[in-house]
């Protein structure tokens, strides 16, 4: 969501708002009175009805920017989380499921209530006795309005369509990449699509525009002289590398993996490759305004038997190569974050997704080396930067 961590003070609370004013998937209350509580329902099902969003209660805004001191609010003994869950449960249908923290502010006897809610497959989620559809507008006067009838259908087709587009759209990806790294050889895959794709963000000129100019580290993300136009964007053919993007911000990159001469995988293969994916997908999709989900995927196929060196102080030649042996044929790392904080959130997400796709290469008995392998991407984001 728009939070890269869950917050755990009023400094992270404050971080938030010098960020995010009121719009289409943020807004912000100074207390959580009745008022609140009747508006509640129409707040998060508009969120879930929309792209997703947060509340935060304990922030005082004025015409849609939050005003300081933000300190939080003075709140009744009961128990808020369990509160908000049963108004979701009861007022809206079919019910949202919000994740609901309590941050402590530094003010005395104040805190703050932090309610995420995803952009839900299940829309359109209805409230008063299920006669009245809202949707997020994005102006501060006025947030939230009620969904006309031919965007109420076009909710009930998200629980579907999008979802299968998105598939479809992957599947294409990889077939292409096919000409390049065929699926039967050992490869890495990253891609980064929007989770509930409904229509185009831009031109399949300007994905071309954005390939052929943008650069990272001096270079461009894909080889410019294997650039080419295909039917939803454009893409790159290298000859061990394939990487495309296309109109709906599907992004995907594919090579070739290959044993050193110690015969392992080294990491830097797969994480050069996600890195620079990650960061194309943020500027492009910032340039294009789009908000919302996305959903990121890292996949080691065909590499049965392979062993993956994730942990680079350990010598090669004093280890027990079975250590980092992997029995499974495909492993894949996944997770769901905002597009607004690809940037900010990169190395939370490279932690996270590597973390799932080395935890199958580890087969001491010892405990896997997590809190390590964090630091060791941490360090590499660091160093790599997003020039």
């Amino acid at each position: 969501m728009l939070f890269p961590e869950v917050p755990r003070n009023a400094n992270d609370i404050r971080a938030f708002c010098s960020r995010f004013n009121e719009g289409i998937r943020v807004e912000y209350k100074s207390t959580f009175d009745e008022n609140v509580r009747r508006a509640l329902p129409k707040i998060l099902s508009s969120f879930a009805n929309s792209l997703g969003g947060v509340l935060i209660i304990g922030v005082q805004a004025q015409d849609g920017v939050p005003q300081n001191p933000v300190e939080g609010f003075v709140s009744a003994e009961e128990e808020l989380p369990l509160t908000i869950e049963n108004i979701c449960i009861q007022a809206i249908n079919p019910p949202v499921f919000p994740r609901v923290h309590i941050i402590q502010s530094d003010a005395a006897g104040r805190v703050f209530v932090v309610v995420e809610v995803d952009e839900s497959w299940e829309a359109p989620h209805a409230i008063e006795n299920s006669r009245r559809v809202y949707v997020r507008t994005g102006s501060a006067a006025n947030p939230y309005d009620l969904a006309e009838v031919d965007l109420i259908m076009e909710l009930v087709r998200r629980r579907s369509e999008p979802r299968a587009l998105r598939e479809r759209m992957l599947q294409a990806a990889g077939e292409r990449a096919n000409m390049v790294v065929a699926s039967g050889r050992a490869h890495v895959e990253a891609s980064i699509a929007p989770l509930y794709p409904r229509r185009p963000l831009c031109t399949r000129d300007v994905t071309w525009e954005f390939l052929s100019t943008q650069t990272y580290r001096g270079v461009h993300f894909f080889t410019f002289d294997t650039l080419r136009r295909v039917e939803d964007g454009s893409a790159s053919f290298g000859p061990v590398e394939y990487g495309q993007l296309n109109t709906f911000g599907v992004g995907l990159g594919r090579k070739l993996l290959q044993a050193r001469g110690d015969g392992f995988l080294y990491i830097a293969d797969p994480f050069h490759l996600l890195l620079k994916l990650l960061i194309a997908e943020d500027r492009f999709l910032r340039s294009v305004g789009f908000r919302g989900s996305v959903e990121i995927s890292l996949t080691l196929r065909n590499i049965r038997d392979s062993r993956l060196l994730f942990m680079p102080e350990v010598i090669v030649g004093t280890l027990d190569q079975n250590e980092y042996r992997s029995y499974e044929n495909n492993v894949t790392g996944a997770l769901i974050g905002a597009a607004e904080n690809l940037g900010n959130d990169m190395a939370v997400n490279l932690q996270a997704l590597f973390s799932q796709v080395c935890w199958a290469f580890w087969q001491s008995p010892s405990q896997f080396p997590g809190g390590r392998l964090r630091q060791y991407i941490g360090r590499l984001v660091q160093e790599m930067g997003q020039r």
